[in-house]
């Protein structure tokens, strides 16, 4: 049985890591700002916003 994928959605921002992509949680601001490194739980990857491979923002 194929493992199946979460829905992200609710009051958080999604963003996804370039390097390993996993998933996790950013505050708005901070995706707003655009010049704050993110920091990947998973990987330590650090890298600016418009670098990750996708980001799901709050609707």
């Amino acid at each position: 049985m194929a493992e199946r994928g979460f829905e992200k959605t609710g009051n958080s921002n999604w963003v996804q890591c370039p390097n390993c992509a996993s998933w996790f949680h950013v505050s708005s601001d901070l995706l707003e700002l655009g010049t704050v490194p993110l920091v990947c739980p998973e990987c330590a990857n650090s890298f600016l916003p418009d670098h990750a491979r996708e980001i799901v923002r709050s609707s």
